[in-house]
This record gives structure tokens, sequence and C-alpha cells, in this order.
């Protein structure tokens, strides 16, 4: 842990008034209401004389390195003494450049901003600081009167940058492991990194040379409209565009979709897959449930789906001649104790099923019904319902045909 210690001579009293470095509030002179405001911002100060001797520091220094007020002041700006323990430098300069800079200040030049990172008491993660050195006017004959350096510690925004550096590293992987085409877009819409994930791409892609460029330039014509629009609304909304377009290549027509997002510099992420073979198969689920329901409505024998809960879901209209029954009463019937229950739950059960005999209902509804049941099973052959047939209904000693109801 960095020790905290207050300069000699200095002390805060609440409720007494302040004391600095041994004068009153009310006798302080303007230069010790200066050190004052000085002991109270969040960065480091220390002062020094033109020959680079730190003459004075205010409580964040000491806070930050650990160091007593007496055991900073005298020493030398230049020899780095004053961090908590030796420096490494974030871009690559040494002790010895960062002496040469201080050096600067001693003629008169400002010292500009640079990342210092010191091990925190020579174990765990370092304390990252943040050092600029500014000279202080000159004196009357002209000649450098010395300068103020300023430390500051971002070692949470230098937490925060790591961690963001990761995400973002992370983030590049996985995009340029997708087999999507992938771009990077800066505030201009110029592409400065990109992925072609896949070889099928090369159909739609009439450059490999996209660095620099906008994806408009080298995606076919119909793309460019789309794309444009999906980045202008991303820019507004923040939220993810995503556009679709049909393009005829040298193996037919394929159907690609793009999905751009908006990023807090200006410029976006776009990505770009090759959906053919999902919306083909999604057309021909269609055109399969448009046959089935064909054949569920025309058939000739009445057909009813139930859940696993014994409710109808849906039946056709020979199901409803049959029973002289509206599609809402129908639907609404109670299933679960009835003669014929036993071969729905048959079907629940995974078994196919028939049941022949009294429909369960008095007088003038009595009926005598043929039955079959099966399972519905999903994707994954799990029973998720049941299927009922409903052959033939009698009435007496009269079959009841298709249009003619009970």
């Amino acid at each position: 842990m960095v020790r905290r210690r207050w300069p000699a001579g200095s002390q805060v009293l609440p409720e007494e008034g302040i004391t600095h470095r041994g004068r009153s509030r009310g006798s302080l002179a303007p230069g010790a209401l200066a050190d004052l405001y000085a002991d109270r911002i969040a960065s480091g100060v220390l002062v020094c004389d033109a020959r680079g001797a730190i003459v004075d520091c205010n409580l964040t220094m000491t806070e930050i390195t650990g160091l007593g007020r007496d055991e900073i002041v005298g020493r030398s700006v230049v020899d780095l003494a004053w961090l908590p323990v030796a420096p490494f430098f974030e871009d690559g300069r040494s002790a010895t450049g960062f002496t040469a800079a201080l050096d600067a200040l001693a003629a008169g030049r400002s010292v500009p901003a640079m990342v210092v990172g010191a091990p925190r008491d020579g174990q765990g993660d370092p304390i990252w600081l943040l050092v600029a050195a500014r000279p202080l006017p000159r004196d009357e004959h002209g000649r450098p009167a010395g300068g103020v350096v300023t430390v500051t510690d971002i070692t949470p925004q230098k937490g925060a940058e790591t961690l963001y550096a990761t995400v973002v590293d992370e983030l590049h992987g996985v995009l340029h492991a997708l087999p999507d085409l992938y771009f990077r877009l800066d505030a201009d819409g110029l592409v400065i990194d990109y992925n072609v994930g896949s070889p099928g791409f090369d159909a739609i892609i009439t450059s490999d040379d996209f660095l620099g460029r906008r994806p408009e330039e080298f995606l076919p014509p119909q793309v460019g409209g789309p794309l444009r629009a999906a980045v202008a609304a991303a820019r507004l909304s923040r939220a993810v565009q995503t556009f679709e377009v049909d393009v005829d290549t040298a193996v037919g027509r394929s159907t690609f979709e793009g999905r751009h997002v908006a990023l807090p510099d200006g410029g976006g992420v776009m990505i770009v897959r090759d959906v053919t073979d999902q919306r083909r198969a999604q057309e021909e689920l269609a055109h399969s449930e448009r046959l089935y329901r064909s054949f569920f409505e025309r058939a000739s024998v009445g057909i009813f789906l139930f859940d696993l809960d014994l409710r109808v879901v849906d039946c056709n209209e020979a199901t409803l001649t049959m029973t002289g029954r509206s599609r809402e009463a129908f639907l609404s019937s109670d299933l679960r104790e009835r003669p014929f229950t036993p071969a729905l739950r048959a079907a629940l059960e995974g078994r196919e099923s028939s049941y022949q005999g009294p429909n369960g209902r008095p007088g003038a509804e009595a009926a005598v019904i043929n039955l079959h049941t099966q399972p519905v099973l999903d994707a994954d052959g799990v029973v998720v319902g049941g299927i009922g047939v409903l052959a033939r209904v009698v009435r007496g000693d009269r079959t009841l045909p298709v249009g003619e109801t009970v």
C-alpha cells in the first residue's frame, strides 16, 4: 500500500479553521492561499527552481509517492527519486530520455505529457502516472525561473483501458474467425480492417483491395444503396441495422444479409452473410406448410390436432362438418374425460391407437365414432402432441357421410 503522510507542520482542523504550514487561515498571504488550493487538487504538484531542485510540493504528491514533504523537497526533479519505486515507461522512453526531457524544463521549455508506470510496493499491478511539466515565467532578467511538474494517478483509467483493449482483441479474434464478410469502418466510412471468412464471397467481391476504400466500391451496385442507408440509420439510432439484397452471380441468384452497428468513434462494424441456403430452406418450408394445409383442409376425413394437455389446437372443415359443431365450439372441447380419451393419451405416449364407440355425449348428440390417433413429434423426436383422424360418425344404424351433420 502507498504510505500517506501529511507534510510536516500541516494539519486540518475542521472545527477551528484550516492551518497551513504553521499559518492561520486569517493570516494567509496570497501565495499561501495558492498553496492551500494546490494542496486540494487531485494531481500531485512539484515546484522546482531553475536548477531543477524541488522547492515545494502539494499534499497529493505525498499521497502518490508515499513520501513526506521533507523527503521530497530538496531532491532533483530529474533524478526520479520522488517516484514510488524505479519506473518504467509505456512508450519505450528510458529513464535517461525522461531526464533529458525534464532538462528541457530547466531551459525554459515545456515537457510533453508522458505515461510512467511503477510497481506498487514491488508487487501486483503497477501504479500509472501521467507526468507533464511547464516552465514558470522567466525572471526580470529573462532567465528561466524553474517549473511546475504535475503528476496525476491514472491507474483506474489505465485499468479500464486495458480491459477495453482486451475486449477489443477478443472481439477482433471472434470476427476474424466467423465465416462472414467483416468490415471495420472509420468515421469517413472507409475500411480500416476486414475479414473474408468464406471463398463463397468471391462471387460478389470485385476487388481484393479493401483498405482505405468504401465497401460499395468493391461490392455489387445493388448493395450500395441499402448499405449507405444502414450506415446512416445506425449513426442516428445507435441500433443494429439490417438489410438484405439479392444478387445475380455466376452460380445463380444469391441472397446476402448485412448488419451494421455504429461505434462511439463515428465508425462502425459491418457483417455480410450469405443467407442463400437459409432463404431457400425457409421457402421450401413455407411451400411444405402450404401443401400440408391444402391436404389438411381438403381431406375427406376429419382431422384435428391436440396438445399435451389434451386441448384441441386445430381442426379441418371436415371435422366440423362431421360433428356439426362450429370451429370455436370444437376448439374449446374438453377431451380429458371422454370414452376415447385413452386413445388420445396413447398418442401422447408415442403410440398409434384406435377407438370405435360412443362419443360420450347424451341424447340427440350421442353418436358412434371411428377414431384413429398417432403422436406428433418435433425435430428431435420428442412428442409434442397428437393427431386424431375421425374416419366415420354413426348415429343409430346410419353412417353419416361427409357433409351431413350429426
